[in-house]
């Protein structure tokens, strides 16, 4: 989709503009790997706001299942609306969304904590991502983001910039087959995927 494109361009711009005056740096490692990746859910953990735009930059054709709630927002529902991205306000929409989406070979960007995580505080996933997965037979490439100091997190004003300059070190991880994880019992299967999926998010890279 052109306007997926165009989104990450822009954001990939505003990394270089951001790294250049020296606010923040990053490193991904392992990028090579979304080269692969087709009609599978990109996982990640959600410690700052940059996330989605760090990961959209490096992934130009990719739906995103976003907050319903942003949609209050004048300046990020227009990208959204733009974008067609997934609202999880929708329910009775976002199964038969998320499959078209995936039998046309694309991938969904999931951050399944549903907010950004509170530093220094165990994860708490949701289980909408373990759900989607498992409903739509879809494998899953787990992404590590780390950030230090911490900056733009969850009850952190923009302006209340760390003294020393964060760095943000994405990590493209393993890619976890759904076969592994698919049950006569749904819930029984998202409740173990769920747990399988904090406990490698968690994990250090």
């Amino acid at each position: 989709m052109i306007a997926q494109c165009t989104i990450s361009l822009s954001f990939k711009i505003f990394l270089w503009i951001v790294k250049t005056l020296g606010i923040i740096n990053y490193k991904f490692e392992g990028i090579e790997k979304l080269k692969q990746d087709k009609n599978c859910l990109v996982v990640a953990n959600h410690p700052s706001l940059l996330d989605v735009v760090l990961l959209v930059s490096v992934m130009p054709h990719c739906n995103c299942l976003v907050k319903g709630a942003l949609l209050n927002n004048i300046f990020i529902s227009r990208i959204i609306k733009t974008a067609g991205y997934i609202l999880n306000g929708e329910t009775n929409k976002i199964l038969s969304n998320c499959q078209e989406i995936l039998l046309n070979g694309g991938r969904i960007l999931i951050f399944p904590e549903g907010t950004r995580s509170v530093p220094n505080q165990p994860i708490k996933l949701q289980r909408g991502a373990a759900n989607i997965a498992l409903r739509c037979q879809a494998d899953i490439r787990i992404i590590h983001i780390d950030c230090d100091p911490f900056w733009l997190i969850k009850g952190q004003r923009w302006y209340q910039v760390p003294v020393k300059k964060t760095v943000f070190n994405i990590t493209v991880g393993e890619k976890i087959t759904i076969h592994e994880f698919l049950n006569n019992n749904t819930t029984i299967a998202a409740r173990k995927l769920t747990r399988h999926l904090t406990s490698v998010l968690t994990q250090k890279y």
